[in-house]
This record gives C-alpha cells, sequence and structure tokens, in this order.
C-alpha cells in the first residue's frame, strides 16, 4: 500500500509562511515594547507635572528604554528594507 501526500498546511517547514513568521512576531513584539514604553514615559511626565516623588528618576528610565527601543526599531525597518529588490 502506497502512502498518498497530504497537503502542506502554512507553517510547516519549508513554507514561506513559517519563513516570514519570526519577522512579523518580532515586528509585533517590538511595536508592543515601544508602545508599552511611550506609556511610560507619559506616565512619569505626569507624575512629574503632579510633583510625584521619584517620578523624574522613572520617567528618565523610561525615556533611555524607550529610546533604545525606537533605535532597535528603526535599524529592524531599515534592515528589512535592504533585503527586497
Amino acid at each position: 500500500m502506497t502512502e498518498t501526500a497530504k497537503p502542506m498546511s502554512g507553517l510547516e517547514r519549508g513554507t514561506i509562511q513559517r519563513a516570514h513568521i519570526r519577522t512579523r512576531v518580532s515586528d509585533i513584539a517590538l511595536t508592543a515594547l515601544c508602545l508599552v514604553l511611550a506609556l511610560w514615559v507619559t506616565f512619569g511626565a505626569i507624575g512629574v507635572a503632579r510633583d510625584i516623588v521619584n517620578a523624574w528618576a522613572f520617567t528618565c528610565v523610561g525615556a533611555i528604554l524607550f529610546a533604545g527601543a525606537m533605535w532597535m526599531r528603526a535599524s529592524a525597518l531599515r534592515e528589512k528594507g535592504r533585503g527586497r529588490i
């Protein structure tokens, strides 16, 4: 008895979708990280305006992390653009 070949699903090895899923997931994760850090900096700035204790420290740390995440996102977008013809 011979086995018949089953059609491949979208995420099996060797499919185009499988090759692009890591890039898609990392784009989504990096976008979510930038959003969370932007909210952190915004709420920290509101805390500074309301004169809450240690708000400057939280805002500075959030701003540094947000700048790093935006730099990573910008470099990832540049690298994605280089791969296309």
